[in-house]
């Protein structure tokens, strides 16, 4: 038996001139490149697990990791499965390549061996007569180019809805005798309900937002925010800073009409009810990158329901990027949880909009049924 390295590989040559390649050897060779490519990053034990799984993966079974691997093999659970694939592409450890998925999964690579995964898919096509065939856009169809576009992509957000009680108020007065009884008509206070009694007004706020306040006899308050002409890019700074100046307005704007702030609870304790999270995507820039697909815009659009889930598609016109493709999800928020944390949890969640399996939904749905049945037995 003698030894060969002088391709980089740990391998050894056995009688015969067979080759044996020692995979764990060189999987954990391919981590140390990375590692010494991406000089500043240091991989935990996890990643370099994950890491070390994905390059056998490559070379064993020529394909990508899966978030299923990360669950059957490495035996974490789906939800921290999920939560490390998204680690191992923030850090430029794995990237899908575009076109590879195991059923609805996408495969994802060693950034320091996509190309030699690549190269051998092409030399495999070339032993078996076919013609160079080269990953490339045309491969993929409309649905799949939408879906790469969503995940590759930060949300923004807009028809945010915020609920609130006022404080109470001095020498026993009720809010309906103080404040709504004095929100009059001639002043655009409109109620649009004999049975909910709100009184509604609308009011600018900058440029492509606004605001609409209702007003309920009991103190009650709701607010929401339309913007969806210039939503909030909540995930960055400059974003965050112009809603929470957004929402100083509105504190101002409820002090003026009321008459007085000390019955405004401050806005740390107001509550986030629900808000619309999109990507918004122009025409131009489709047309540019996938010129075998003429035609994105439509004013039609498509609506799905289902699950406590509404799902939407469209075409919109925006004031700078003109005719564009805005894929939406609205969400409802039926706890209470105040709108700074909830804008909190917003930004600290830097995961793309998340395109959802409808049996996912279903069986999330199934168990969420079966533990309530459970507790109430108890």
């Amino acid at each position: 038996m003698s030894s060969n390295a002088s391709d980089g590989k740990s391998s050894a040559t056995v009688d015969g001139g067979a080759t044996v390649i020692n995979i764990d050897e060189d999987a954990s060779k391919a981590v140390e490149f990375w590692e010494s490519d991406n000089q500043g990053i240091e991989l935990n034990s996890t990643l370099k697990e994950i890491a070390i799984e994905s390059y056998k993966i490559h070379y064993k079974e020529n394909r990508g990791i899966i978030r299923v691997d990360l669950v059957n093999r490495l035996k974490y659970s789906e939800k921290y499965a999920k939560k490390l694939l998204y680690e191992c592409q923030s850090n430029k450890l794995l990237v899908p390549l575009e076109g590879r998925k195991q059923g609805r999964f996408n495969e994802y690579f060693l950034t320091t061996e996509i190309d030699k995964f690549l190269e051998r898919q092409r030399q495999q096509k070339k032993r078996k007569g076919s013609p160079q065939q080269p990953l490339d856009s045309n491969e993929l169809s409309a649905i799949q180019i939408i879906i790469n576009e969503i995940t590759q992509r930060k949300p923004t957000f807009h028809k945010v809805v915020i609920h609130f009680n006022t404080l109470p108020l001095e020498k026993d007065a009720t809010f309906d005798d103080a404040i709504y009884q004095w929100l009059l008509k001639e002043d655009h206070w409109i109620v649009k309900s004999n049975n909910n009694k709100a009184k509604v007004k609308s009011f600018s706020l900058e440029s492509k937002r606004s605001c609409t306040i209702q007003v309920y006899p009991i103190g009650k308050i709701v607010v929401m925010i339309q913007c969806s002409y210039r939503p909030f890019k909540l995930h960055d700074e400059g974003g965050s800073q112009e809603f929470w100046k957004s929402i100083g307005k509105i504190e101002l704007l409820l002090g003026q009409e009321f008459g007085q702030t000390l019955i405004l609870p401050p806005s740390s304790q107001w509550l986030l009810k629900g808000y619309d999270k999109d990507v918004t995507i122009p025409e131009s820039e489709l047309i540019e990158k996938y010129p075998h697909i003429t035609h994105w815009y439509s004013k039609e659009g498509i609506q799905l329901r289902a699950l406590g889930r509404v799902f939407q598609i469209y075409g919109k016109i925006m004031p700078i990027c003109g005719k564009c493709l805005r894929i939406e999800e609205k969400v409802g928020i039926k706890e209470d949880i105040s709108l700074e944390q909830g804008i909190k949890e917003i930004v600290a969640d830097e995961r793309p909009l998340e395109i959802v399996n409808a049996l996912e939904l279903l069986n999330s749905k199934r168990k969420e049924g079966d533990a309530k049945d459970i507790y109430n037995k108890h």
